[in-house]
């Protein structure tokens, strides 16, 4: 008898918790496809999202938070919460929302800068950059200068300010070109400690026969290279030959000097 006294309680318990809110997606079109206009519905069938305030971008459900057009000529990506609330526009990637990497997305202010958010929309990096990449092995490259640049068959951004940030948006390093005229000369690369010190500086030069160099632009990442549990500095020489190969200089971390050299 107690042992179904108990069962009872916990099914009386289960089912007075207060559900997830959750959003379809419907059309007035033939198919619900990117592009069309939608509104979103909860459980009940009440709209929340009028109908034609947005179009669809591939969330047909939202459970958390969910994507959408604005409805208009040169629409941005919207990322809307399962109340119906526009919280940010999104980074596009491949004519759709930003991925998710690491458990972050890029997101966009009204002004175009860059910040990040994770999967439950919640901003973990505000928007202050310009350009910033996806996260890889906790880092992202990030600037606050410089233009994107389209070669008719990739687009990309170049800079010649560049700082490494991590997952909660503080910098790692910092390096910028030194230049002679228009000619790539060297870095000047700052790496950062605890507490967001200074705790090394760099005056990099490159080789001289960089001017060879093919696709040579300012890139510098932190590596582990040498295995030895300390992260390296990795800087890009461009591609040389034919075979346009990409090569690469390492400054190596020095356990006895306790610095990158």
């Amino acid at each position: 008898m107690k042992k179904f006294l108990c069962i009872l309680l916990l099914l009386m318990n289960f089912y007075l918790l207060p559900a997830q809110k959750m959003l379809v997606a419907f059309t007035m079109d033939k198919h619900l496809e990117v592009g069309v206009p939608v509104c979103y519905l909860d459980e009940r069938g009440d709209t929340i999202v009028p109908y034609g305030r947005y179009k669809f971008c591939q969330t047909d459900t939202i459970r958390n938070i969910g994507f959408v057009y604005e409805n208009k000529q040169n629409a941005r990506i919207v990322c809307i919460d399962n109340q119906g609330k526009g919280l940010f526009y999104v980074f596009k990637c491949d004519n759709g929302p930003d991925y998710i990497s690491e458990g972050l997305f890029r997101i966009m202010d009204e002004n175009g800068l860059i910040g990040f958010a994770d999967s439950l929309g919640n901003v973990v990096i505000k928007p202050q950059f310009k350009f910033a990449t996806s996260f890889e092995n906790g880092k992202a490259q990030a600037t606050t200068s410089g233009d994107a640049i389209n070669d008719g068959e990739h687009s990309f951004w170049k800079s010649d300010e560049w700082q490494l940030i991590d997952h909660k948006g503080d910098k790692m390093i910092k390096y910028a070109a030194i230049r002679s005229g228009r000619s790539l000369k060297g870095l000047q690369i700052t790496i950062f400690g605890k507490q967001r010190k200074i705790s090394q500086e760099i005056s990099y030069s490159y080789p001289p026969d960089i001017e060879f160099a093919n696709n040579l632009d300012v890139w510098v990442n932190l590596q582990d290279v040498s295995f030895d549990g300390k992260d390296d500095i990795l800087v890009n020489l461009g591609q040389y030959g034919n075979q346009m190969i990409q090569y690469y200089d390492c400054l190596v971390w020095n356990e006895t000097k306790g610095a990158i050299l």
